[in-house]
């Protein structure tokens, strides 16, 4: 999918969670190339198709018992538990976590082979392995797994029980005839005949082996499967493009674009909503957006750039001639907010706000009530809450962080000593977390989404799952409770996170 953005210093490495990945998403300030000018007048939505809220589909929110993590030691990686115990020691090139809640891809460099090719096997969070050793990368969904053996057998196995459901009826590697899975749906090719079948995996189980979707004469560059909650979307490449939505077990509901694709609810939790996605039946050129439930389009095609900034708030992008500028669209209340000012920035909120900036740096708090004026700051970027606080880094020479009480707006705390903060990771129940670095030394302090200090003089960060973190403090790495600020695994002077 995509990794997260962390200020250059905290990227040490990467930790890995079952079931959570990083992810990329673009920045903040979208630089888009210059298409012509789209109209920016409001697309019509009906308010009562459209949810007020669009929830996270955060992976941090599955309950696994134990949640493990892949911490690196010596140059291997082994798997610890948040207990504290080790879990898997740490023998490993890379450890890499699955698609599915508990799951983890173990790898190793195959010296004895002239290419110096990779192995890969599959373990859970107890630390036993599921499967040997095997050349080729595995495939998984939200529930199961198809691994290749060594012998290039493929069998697709219930993630949670590890009992095979179903034997691929071809070999691996072979041009004409390839398989994946996502959702509950098993895709199956034949290049041969132009065909591609899905088949219900709950099907196969019961021994029905009839494809639920069939596409004939393929013609075309490629084809995915993506599981955007229980949704999946079938994407056609080339001559035959064409996104078509199915539910969780493959089957058609009937709705066709040219572009189906994830629509990410924030720039802080990167995570694709399971309530909308966006299409688009020009190339991309625009986008519309439509409810992932049944595909009922809710707004034309009209955003040249769209993702969620809060609740069912859109930020839109627009290309007005000279550069891009940004307008915010309510989904419930199917207008634009503030539809006569456009904004240069657009930030987060988590209340169903939205903050966003004027070609003069003027601020503003923007929601269903309208715009409140913030302050004027020609060289400030990127707004953040922090409880009752809003906080906005300012990207000048002087490095300042101001701070404004949210119900206020009025200028609070200029004595905290910090000059900027940046997001590490939020849940989709509002926790989040930041770290702030200090003016008078090159490192940071934890907050939280109160703003209360967690810990202090932290050199490094990795992505977390809160409430665990990997931290390195002075010469020490391990995994501390954000909650409770102990340490559950002190590894020491030696150890690292690889880059």
């Amino acid at each position: 999918m995509k990794k997260t953005r962390l200020p250059a210093l905290l990227l040490a490495g990467l930790l890995f969670f079952p079931g959570c990945s990083a992810k990329h998403t673009e920045s903040l300030l979208i630089q888009d190339t210059p298409r012509p000018a789209l109209q920016t007048q409001a697309p019509t939505v009906d308010p009562a198709e459209s949810p007020t809220a669009a929830p996270t589909d955060d992976p941090a929110q599955e309950n696994g018992s134990p949640r493990c993590i892949a911490f690196s030691q010596y140059g291997k990686y082994g798997l610890v538990s948040t207990d504290g115990s080790i879990v898997l020691p740490f023998e490993y090139d890379e450890i890499s976590p699955s698609n599915t809640q508990g799951l983890f891809i173990l790898s190793r460099y195959d010296r004895s082979s002239e290419d110096g090719g990779i192995e890969y096997c599959i373990a859970d969070s107890q630390g036993r392995i599921l499967t040997g050793w095997s050349p080729f990368y595995p495939d998984f969904s939200r529930s199961f797994l198809l691994f290749w053996d060594a012998d290039r057998v493929g069998t697709v196995m219930a993630a949670e029980t590890g009992e095979i459901v179903y034997t691929i009826p071809f070999k691996a590697e072979l041009e004409q005839r390839q398989a994946s899975v996502a959702g509950n749906a098993l895709l199956l090719t034949d290049t041969r005949q132009g065909k591609i079948d899905i088949y219900s995996l709950p099907d196969l189980k019961e021994g029905k082996e009839e494809p639920v979707f069939t596409l004939s004469a393929f013609i075309g560059d490629g084809y995915s499967m993506i599981e955007i909650g229980d949704r999946i979307v079938f994407q056609v490449y080339g001559r035959s493009e064409a996104s078509y939505l199915l539910d969780e077990n493959g089957r058609s509901l009937g709705v066709t674009h040219s572009i189906i694709d994830e629509l990410y609810t924030s720039d802080i939790t990167y995570a694709p909503s399971s309530v909308y996605m966006k299409y688009s039946d020009n190339d991309g050129e625009s986008w519309g957006i439509l409810r992932a439930e049944d595909g009922k389009v809710l707004t034309e095609s009209v955003f040249q750039y769209v993702s969620f900034v809060s609740g069912d708030l859109l930020r839109c992008s627009f290309y007005d001639g000279n550069s891009s500028c940004f307008k915010v669209f309510s989904l419930s209340l199917g207008r634009y907010l503030c539809d006569d000012m456009t904004w240069e920035q657009m930030s987060l909120g988590l209340h169903g706000t939205a903050y966003g900036s004027t070609n003069g740096g003027k601020w503003y708090e923007l929601s269903a009530d309208g715009a409140r004026f913030i302050a004027e700051l020609p060289g400030a970027w990127n707004v953040y809450e922090l409880g009752d606080i809003i906080a906005i880094n300012d990207n000048t020479d002087e490095r300042r962080l101001f701070l404004f009480d949210r119900a206020t707006l009025q200028p609070v705390k200029t004595d905290h000593g910090y000059e900027f903060i940046d997001p590490l990771y939020m849940r989709k129940d509002g926790r989040h977390y930041f770290v702030a670095r200090k003016t008078d030394w090159p490192v940071y302090d934890l907050l939280d989404d109160k703003g209360n200090v967690v810990m202090k003089n932290v050199k490094y960060v990795t992505h977390m799952d809160p409430p665990y973190a990997v931290v390195t403090q002075g010469f020490s790495t391990g995994i501390v409770n954000l909650e409770t600020g102990e340490w559950i695994y002190k590894a020491g002077t030696f150890s690292y996170l690889d880059d």
